[in-house]
């Protein structure tokens, strides 16, 4: 075996799962059609289905704090916005790709049971703690698509 063989072989068995081809961290920009359908998924929880949330009838914007995808999988922070103002708690979702639909993954049910009454606060944000539970429950989710750092506040005239 050639040592170009060995270590692709190497580097295929230390991926756990989180390998595909042209699975660069990216982060889709505004307007294109991966971005479209994330978003789709995350609007959807304002709505009672996902064609009314395709419509938006209430008008919701949600800024995007934070997005991260790798392969079929992606992180996604977001907050509610109507006139201008942020009119809900910010929203984290972690979503996978099943052939061109994505879904959420419900990782909040995942990591439960909760330590205590303040852990769901915690668990609100994608802390140190919660992030080593869901990579615990769900081993195939890319470490890159984790924040490094607690996300800062969103921008006036957001707050």
């Amino acid at each position: 075996m050639s040592i170009k063989s060995a270590i692709l072989i190497l580097g295929l068995m230390t991926t756990r799962g989180s390998f595909s081809w042209g699975a660069d961290i990216h982060t889709p920009p505004p307007g294109s059609s991966e971005r479209r359908a994330i978003i789709d998924v995350m609007r959807s929880g304002y709505y009672r289905d996902a064609a009314s949330a395709r419509r938006n009838a209430n008008g919701i914007l949600l800024y995007v704090r934070y997005l991260k995808v790798q392969g079929d999988w992606a992180l996604v922070c977001v907050d509610p916005v109507k006139s201008g103002k942020i009119v809900g708690e910010s929203n984290w979702e972690l979503l996978y790709r099943k052939g061109a639909q994505w879904r959420s993954v419900d990782y909040f049910a995942a990591i439960a049971p909760l330590a205590s009454p303040e852990d769901p606060l915690d668990n609100l944000d994608m802390t140190p703690s919660t992030i080593r539970k869901i990579r615990q429950k769900f081993p195939d989710v890319p470490k890159g698509i984790f924040p490094r750092e607690k996300l800062k506040a969103p921008p006036l005239p957001f707050r």
